[in-house]
């Protein structure tokens, strides 16, 4: 069973802009291939590898920041407090 949405409110759960989604469908009917066969560009292979590196990096910034912070005496404290 497949469930189908409007166009913009997926678009806007996928936080993609809305011509994109147009731009997609356009080129599957063109094409007569789903977007899943499509050969995304190479410019667009380039900007989500490095979109994926800086989310790499992030987290694991963030994972290295929240063990600092649990370490401090003040937030073991805290933690305790929490979970009594």
């Amino acid at each position: 069973m497949q469930i189908h949405y409007a166009v913009p409110k997926t678009d806007q759960n996928l936080d993609i802009a809305e011509s994109m989604s147009y731009a997609w469908r356009a080129k599957s009917r063109q094409t007569g291939q789903p977007f899943e066969n499509q050969k995304l560009q190479p410019a667009e292979i380039a900007r989500l590898k490095r979109e994926n590196a800086q989310l790499k990096d992030e987290v694991t910034f963030l994972r290295k920041a929240a063990v600092c912070i649990a370490k401090q005496p003040k937030y073991q404290d805290q933690m305790k407090a929490t979970f009594l």
